[in-house]
């Protein structure tokens, strides 16, 4: 939508992104109409460590080597299970997923290649500006390089918040060393960049608050809006019963619980019948903290109710 814009206000621009086989989740070419004059340039990632391990464990197993015999669990083990006492094993598994795996996200492989493409491009193209947009945060990387390298200009585009989050991620992804580390990252974008842009009032204040000796100008909040456009192109008839939509992903503490337990309430005390009020949910909202959506959603007894469609 944005690189769809730009043309109106003089501005031609490139998109840097990634190739569709890297791509985890379905195409959606629709997305590509009216970007037929816009130059998209996709590139490949670095491997992953994971990914390379992984290949080289299966290669180890098809050569007829026994697999690593797992042995059940015995006092250390029942130990660390019912007390949340991590082993060392455990400990050093979590360092390495946190510093090589993760660090700041699983993009980082596809940001550290993309960036020195981005680099190219600017100086071939005499690219005024940069907008890097996360997350994925390991996204800024390019922007950071670029800002090094080039006399580009360069916009961060925070769609969700970096250190605020942090706290929220799962323990065993996380370390001291790499929550330093991501804290360092953070500063250095907001330290390099010509403009940091948050779609909330709150997350720009939470920055500001943060970064006190930085220009407070630099902090923009713009915030997400609709294309009426489409909107009067495509009219739909509305629904039969009331519907909420969420559109999204169903990630750290999000829950529809509430909503949930919301209707089943309602329609216990008669207010409102079952069918009055549809849930429909849209996105990566399968699970809930690794527990099958449907599963709880039969909990509250509104089986027919909520519908899950996926991306």
């Amino acid at each position: 939508k944005m690189a769809r814009s730009f043309p109106a206000f003089g501005w031609q621009p490139y998109v840097l992104t990634v190739r569709d086989e890297l791509r985890e989740q379905g195409l959606d070419m629709s997305r590509l109409q009216g970007l037929e004059a816009v130059p998209i340039v996709t590139t490949d990632a670095y491997p992953r460590l994971i990914d390379m391990a992984s290949r080289l464990k299966q290669r180890f197993i098809k050569r007829g080597a026994p697999e690593p015999v797992t042995q059940s669990a015995g006092p250390a083990g029942s130990e660390s299970s019912e007390t949340g006492v991590e082993t060392f094993a455990q400990r050093m598994k979590r360092y390495v997923v946190s510093l090589f795996v993760l660090l700041p996200d699983e993009k980082t492989n596809w940001s550290l290649k993309a960036a020195l493409k981005a680099v190219g491009l600017i100086r071939a193209h005499r690219i005024d500006w940069v907008l890097t947009s996360g997350p994925p945060f390991s996204g800024h990387v390019i922007g950071l390089l670029a800002k090094f390298l080039t006399r580009a200009r360069w916009v961060a585009d925070f769609r969700d918040p970096w250190m605020e989050l942090l706290p929220e991620r799962f323990p065993h992804t996380r370390s001291r060393v790499s929550d330093w580390i991501e804290q360092r990252m953070e500063a250095a974008v907001m330290a390099n960049a010509d403009l940091v842009v948050a779609t909330t009032e709150r997350m720009c204040s939470s920055m500001r608050a943060r970064y006190p000796h930085l220009r407070q100008g630099k902090f923009v909040r713009i915030p997400n809006s609709i294309d009426t456009d489409s909107f009067a192109r495509d009219v739909v008839a509305k629904y039969d019963a009331l519907t909420i939509t969420y559109a999204g992903t169903l990630y750290f503490d999000r829950t529809p619980e509430p909503l949930f337990q919301a209707v089943q309430e309602l329609n216990a005390s008669g207010r409102t019948r079952p069918g009055d009020i549809k849930i429909k949910l849209l996105g990566n909202c399968q699970q809930i903290e690794g527990v099958d959506t449907m599963s709880i959603v039969r909990r509250y007894g509104l089986g027919d109710d909520v519908e899950i469609v996926d991306r």
